[in-house]
């Protein structure tokens, strides 16, 4: 039995010590461990990078200090109360180039492309009339304004467009849960019992 053997049984039984026993100190211990080491490990990450950057600085890539400035404009966060706002303006930049790129690619992606694969499709066949009849009926659910929903939605529609959404939501949910479930199994298996097994 080696170190790392231990440190997997210590943590995978701290973890579940939570699900059978509640909130105790065992896995308040592996909680803030783990987030210990996490906050320890981006900490020195964050540091490298930062070597590096001046580095390439005082090569001549005075680009650089761009993000350096704003990555430091963070600290003010904890100085005086006049100057924290100025840690607002990095996180309002990483907040809208993150919206601004990911709704470009969303709309094109996410909405326009699946309309017209929806609207294209020739209906021939039954899965080309279920895909239709599922969409359909799962977006005149979400028709909430009266006159639209009594105009265009129909209310038998819009039970069956619910069916489909809760359908899809509860094989979501099992999915997620049978995930989680291969996960614990395999750290039970691969961690706690592999030493037995040979």
């Amino acid at each position: 039995m080696n170190a790392a053997w231990i440190a997997t049984v210590i943590i995978a039984v701290g973890v579940l010590s939570f699900a059978f026993v509640g909130q105790n100190k065992f896995y308040n211990f592996i909680e803030k461990s783990a987030v210990g080491f996490t906050v320890g490990h981006t900490t020195v990450a964050g540091l490298n990078a930062l070597r590096t950057s001046t580095a390439k600085v005082s090569a001549g890539s005075y680009l650089l200090l761009v993000p350096i400035a704003l990555g430091l404009l963070y600290f003010f966060k904890f100085g005086k109360k006049a100057w924290t706002f100025l840690a607002t303006y990095p996180t309002c930049l990483i907040i809208g180039a993150g919206i601004g790129l990911g709704l470009r690619t969303v709309i094109q992606t996410e909405i326009l492309k699946q309309v017209i694969a929806t609207a294209s499709l020739p209906l021939l066949n039954l899965n080309n009339l279920l895909i239709v009849v599922v969409v359909v009926s799962v977006v005149l659910m979400f028709t909430f304004t009266e006159k639209l929903s009594r105009t265009f939605a129909p209310p038998a529609l819009r039970v069956l467009g619910r069916w489909f959404v809760l359908f899809t939501l509860g094989v979501l949910w099992s999915n997620q849960a049978f995930d989680r479930l291969s996960v614990l199994s395999g750290v039970v298996v691969k961690g706690i019992l592999q030493p037995f097994l040979k």
